[in-house]
């Protein structure tokens, strides 16, 4: 790390810094109560990630999907942005804000990044997929195929391509994800009667032998029995 004279310094509250906002950074912050801690991550707020299959069919608005990180943890302190570099030899944090940097000092360091979206090396997957990770994926995938309804009625003769979906993984992600797109559409569909004998194509990819994999056999076998219901 370079030198930090250049940089604001100041200390994590009660001496905990956590990098993460989501499940387990802020309960850790949420636990340690009036001791306090410094969270740092890139938004105000933690994402429940188990809605926003939800928040992309518009079954749950999105605002219900996050709660304010400063509400959930009153004591502890937030920083919003990124730590870009960690000195541990002398436990100093390089904080990258829209304002600048900060050096943070600790004396514990507790690291809940979570998880990215994976995107394999498919030739033009990464150009062509939606990811679906956080609320703005959630939206931009509502908006998408409210945007392929609109497309396909403008043309009809190109309905059958337009109104073709693809999820890759059949995981509760990708299952919940389709069930509520699906869903979705078929709501929609009756506003649009020049639609009315087009029937979309849904498509569950996985390279596994069964959906819900992570789930017990007899709740996968029940998913796939109702998706095959649903077409």
């Amino acid at each position: 790390m370079t030198s930090i004279l250049s940089h604001p310094l100041r200390r994590a509250r009660g001496g905990v810094l956590v990098i993460g906002g989501g499940f387990a950074g802020s309960y850790v912050a949420r636990r340690l109560g009036k001791a306090g801690a410094t969270i740092v991550n890139p938004t105000n707020f933690m994402l429940y990630t188990p809605l926003l299959p939800e928040a992309a069919s518009g079954a749950v608005e999105p605002r219900r999907v996050v709660v304010p990180i400063r509400a959930m943890c009153p004591h502890a302190e937030l920083l919003v942005g990124s730590v870009v570099e960690i000195d541990a030899d002398n436990r100093i944090a390089r904080v990258r804000t829209e304002t600048g940097i900060v050096d943070v000092t600790y004396e514990e360091l507790v690291i809940a990044l979570g998880a990215l979206c994976r995107m394999p090396a498919v030739p033009g997957l990464r150009e062509h997929a939606l990811p679906f990770k956080d609320l703005a994926d959630a939206i931009a995938l509502r908006n998408h195929v409210l945007h392929q309804l609109e497309l396909a009625d403008a043309h009809p003769e190109d309905a059958e391509r337009r109104l073709t979906f693809a999820f890759v993984g059949a995981g509760y992600a990708g299952v919940e994800a389709l069930t509520e797109l699906h869903d979705l559409v078929r709501g929609a569909l009756r506003h649009y009667p020049r639609l009315r004998d087009v029937e979309p194509r849904w498509l569950l990819v996985d390279a596994g032998e069964r959906v819900l994999a992570q789930a017990p056999e007899r709740l996968g076998e029940y998913a796939e029995r109702d998706l095959r219901s649903r077409g």
